[in-house]
C-alpha cells in the first residue's frame, strides 16, 4: 500500500523514498542538452567542423598529458603525435602493450571514431541537401555568356542539342559584323571579299534587315553585314579581298567558260505573270493548317484549288465560315474522311493534285502523343504508296508530311514522301538561333514573307556549264548577274546520303571547284526570281526551280 503525505512523497511499504520532481529536473536536463545539442549541427557544415576541431583539440591535448605521465612517450610532442594519430588511425594502437596504454588508447580511439562519424555525417547530410537545393533550381546563378531555358516541353532536348552544336562550331549559322574595313564600299564587294563566308544582307544603322540588298549598295559606318559563316570567328576577310574587290581577281578558272554550250536570255516577266493554277490536297489537320493555306495562297494563281481531308465537324466549320474568307486565290475543298482510312484516300483521285501536304492530326498534338501521331503519318504514307504502286499512272505529284520526332525520319525516306519536316525540330533550330542573336528574328521575318527573298533550289545548268569545273567565285558571279545570289548547291548523286548532308553544301569555299551533273541544283537567295530568271537553251534541259 501507498500513502500520500503533504510533501508530495510516495512512501511504500518497505520504507524506501522516492523523489519524482528529481527525476522530472533530470530528464528536463537532459532534453536541455539534447537540445542544444541538435542545436549545434543546425547552424551549417563549417560550424559543425569549427565545433568538432576544438573539441578534438581538447580529447589530444588532454591524453597526451595522460599519455605523458605515464611514461608511455619520452617527451611532450611524442604524446602529442600518438595522440593525434590514434584519434584517426585506430590502427596506430596495434601494437600497444600493457594494460594501462591499451585503456588509454582505447578511450582515444573511440573518441576519435566518434569524432570521425558526426564529421562524415555532417558532411554528407550537407551534400544531400545541397543537391536537393540544385534539383529545385532555387541556388543563385551568376554567370555570363550563358544560355537560361525556362520551363519544359518535349523540344528541351532538341534545343539543347542545337545549342551544343552552335558552340561547337559544327554548323554554318548566321551571324551579324561590323566590318570597318567595307564602309564605304559595295554589297557586291562585300559578297567577294570574304573565302568561307556567304555575305546575304546588311543590317542598316536604324535595326532594318535587308536581305539581298542591290548590288550597289553602299555600306555605311554603322551598317553590319550579315553572313552565313560555320563561327564567328571564321568572319574573317580574304587576304586578297582588295584584289577581289576591285575586279583584278578572275578566279582559277577563265571567265569565258561560265557560258560554255549554254545560252542565257534576258525574259522580262514578273511574278503575278509566272504564277501558276495548282490543286493541292492537305491531309490532316492542325493549328498550323491555316498559316499554310494562307502562305499557299501568295504563291498560286487565281483559280487555283484548295482541298483538305478531315473528319472533324469543328473543322469543317471553321473552313466553311472562316478560312473560306481569308483566301483570294484558292477555292476551298473539305473531304471528309480519316487520314488513316485507305478507302477515303482512294476517293481523293490522287494524281489530279500538285501537290499532298501531310499534316498530325490536332488531336494528336494537343495530347502530347507524338508517337501517335507520327504513327498516323507514316500509315497515311504507306497507304499513299500502296495507291501509287497500284496505279498505272507515273507519280506527278509531291508529297510533304509533317512528323513531330526526328527518329522518325529513315521510316519516312522508305515511303513515297519527297520531303518532310520535323517542325518540333525546326522550331527548336529557330529558339536556339535566337538565344543566340535576337536579330536572327528579323532576318527570317524577311526570308520567310512572300514579298521578300526567298531560298530557291534552280538547276545549276541555269547559270553555268555542266561536266566542267568551276570554281564557286564564279557561281557566285553568274547568279548576281540575275539579281539573284548562290549560298551553296545540292549535289544529287547524294541526296539519299546523311552522311554528306543530303547533298547540300552551304557557304563553301569560294576557291572550290565544282562539277555539276544534269540534275545538280544551285541554292539562291532571289526576290522576283522569275522576273530575272536566265533562259537556259540546252538540247535536253527545261527550266526549272524548286522553292524550299
Amino acid at each position: 500500500n501507498f500513502v500520500t503525505n503533504k510533501g508530495m512523497q510516495i512512501t511504500s511499504t518497505n520504507g524506501n523514498i522516492s523523489c519524482p520532481n528529481n527525476n522530472k529536473s533530470l530528464k528536463y536536463i537532459g532534453s536541455y542538452i539534447k537540445y542544444k545539442f541538435d542545436n549545434l549541427f543546425t547552424h551549417g557544415l563549417i560550424f559543425v567542423i569549427t565545433f568538432l576541431t576544438i573539441i578534438s583539440v581538447f580529447i589530444i591535448l588532454i591524453f597526451s598529458i595522460i599519455y605523458y605521465y605515464t611514461e608511455g612517450t619520452d617527451n611532450y610532442e611524442d604524446a602529442l603525435w600518438q595522440t593525434f594519430t590514434r584519434i584517426l588511425n585506430p590502427c596506430a594502437a596495434a601494437d600497444e602493450e600493457g594494460l594501462k596504454h591499451r585503456i588509454i588508447s582505447g578511450n582515444v580511439i573511440l573518441c576519435g571514431l566518434v569524432i570521425v562519424a558526426i564529421l562524415i555525417g555532417a558532411i554528407v547530410t550537407f551534400m544531400d541537401e545541397k543537391l536537393n537545393e540544385l534539383k529545385k533550381g532555387h541556388t543563385t546563378v551568376i554567370e555570363k555568356n550563358h544560355t537560361i531555358i525556362l520551363g519544359w516541353s518535349p523540344k528541351i532536348c532538341d534545343i539543347i542539342n542545337e545549342l551544343i552544336i552552335a558552340n561547337e562550331s559544327q554548323r554554318d549559322e548566321i551571324y551579324f559584323k561590323y566590318e570597318s574595313a567595307l564602309v564605304g564600299r559595295t554589297f557586291y564587294d562585300a559578297v567577294f571579299s570574304y573565302n568561307k563566308c556567304s555575305v546575304i544582307g546588311l543590317m542598316l544603322s536604324d535595326g532594318t534587315v535587308k536581305i539581298l540588298p542591290p548590288s550597289n549598295t553602299i555600306i555605311n559606318i554603322d551598317d553590319k553585314i550579315i553572313v552565313i559563316a560555320e563561327d564567328d570567328d571564321k568572319i574573317i576577310l580574304s587576304f586578297d579581298y582588295l584584289l577581289r574587290i576591285n575586279n583584278q581577281y578572275s578566279g582559277p578558272t577563265s571567265s569565258s567558260v561560265i557560258n560554255h554550250n549554254t545560252v542565257l536570255l534576258a525574259k522580262s516577266m514578273t511574278r503575278e505573270a509566272t504564277k501558276r493554277i495548282e490543286r493541292t490536297l492537305i491531309v490532316g489537320w492542325n493549328n498550323k493548317a491555316p498559316l499554310i493555306a494562307k502562305e499557299l495562297d501568295t504563291y498560286v494563281a487565281r483559280g487555283s484549288e484548295l482541298h483538305i481531308l478531315t473528319n472533324s465537324d469543328e473543322i469543317t466549320q471553321f473552313i466553311n465560315q472562316q478560312l473560306v474568307n481569308e483566301l483570294a486565290e484558292q477555292k476551298l475543298f473539305v473531304h471528309s474522311g480519316s487520314l488513316t482510312n485507305k478507302f477515303d484516300l482512294e476517293k481523293l483521285n490522287l494524281f489530279s493534285y500538285h501537290y499532298i501536304i501531310l499534316l498530325a492530326n490536332e488531336e494528336s498534338e494537343q495530347q502530347n502523343l507524338i508517337k501517335e501521331a507520327d504513327a498516323e503519318c507514316l500509315i497515311c504514307l504507306l497507304y499513299l504508296q500502296n495507291i501509287i504502286d497500284r496505279s498505272n499512272n507515273e507519280k506527278t505529284f509531291n508529297i510533304i508530311t509533317e512528323m513531330y520526332d526526328i527518329r522518325n525520319r529513315q521510316l519516312v525516306n522508305t515511303t513515297s514522301a519527297d520531303d518532310f519536316i520535323v517542325s518540333p525540330n525546326l522550331i527548336s533550330k529557330y529558339i536556339s538561333q535566337l538565344s543566340e542573336n535576337k536579330n536572327i528574328n528579323k532576318v527570317y521575318d524577311v526570308l520567310l514573307t512572300a514579298g521578300g527573298p526567298e531560298i530557291y533550289l534552280c538547276l545549276a545548268s541555269m547559270f553555268v556549264p555542266l561536266e566542267t569545273p568551276i570554281s564557286y567565285h564564279q557561281i557566285l558571279q553568274a547568279t548576281l548577274k540575275y539579281k539573284c545570289l548562290a549560298i551553296g548547291y545540292r549535289l544529287m548523286q547524294y541526296s539519299h546520303d546523311k552522311t554528306k548532308f543530303f547533298g547540300i553544301v552551304l557557304n563553301p569555299d569560294k576557291q572550290e571547284q565544282i562539277i555539276f551533273s544534269k540534275n545538280d541544283k544551285i541554292i539562291i537567295l532571289a526576290e522576283n526570281f522569275m522576273s530575272s530568271a536566265p533562259i537556259v537553251v540546252h538540247t535536253n534541259y527545261k527550266f526549272q526551280n524548286t522553292r524550299f
